[in-house]
């Protein structure tokens, strides 16, 4: 990855977890909460220990906001490789690696856009 200075990842879009807490709310609560949290990017979330970990990156006013900065680290990281590629300033230089290269950009990209896709089909569902 690049010599940029931000809190190491992985980042994630939040999600209400179900705890034991959790599920004792009612559902409007949980709903509530939920979409608080898909406003919210965190670094290094684990599932193992309840999300205590998590280090806080953004809150952003829209869940597709979320996602694509949730995705940013990613979208750097292929960005990078991409531009070594194009620039002939990498030792991957074989068939193979330049797909891998370009799979990369890809997967970047649509992690990019699925969030954003997912809260726009939600949204009309809601409508």
């Amino acid at each position: 990855m690049s010599g940029a200075e931000h809190t190491s990842g992985p980042w994630s879009q939040g999600t209400l977890l179900m705890t034991r807490t959790t599920r004792r709310w009612p559902e409007h609560e949980r709903v509530q909460a939920n979409a608080r949290e898909r406003r919210r990017v965190f670094a290094n979330f684990s599932r193992l220990d309840e999300g205590r970990s998590r280090v806080l990156i953004a809150i952003c006013e829209r869940e597709e906001d979320a996602q694509l900065v949730a995705a940013a680290p990613a979208l750097l990281e292929a960005l990078e490789w991409a531009l070594a590629e194009i620039e002939g300033r990498t030792r991957y230089t074989s068939p193979v690696q330049r797909e891998n290269c370009v799979n990369r950009a890809h997967a970047a990209i649509a992690s990019a856009r699925v969030g954003a896709a997912a809260a726009k089909l939600e949204r009309g569902r809601a409508a």
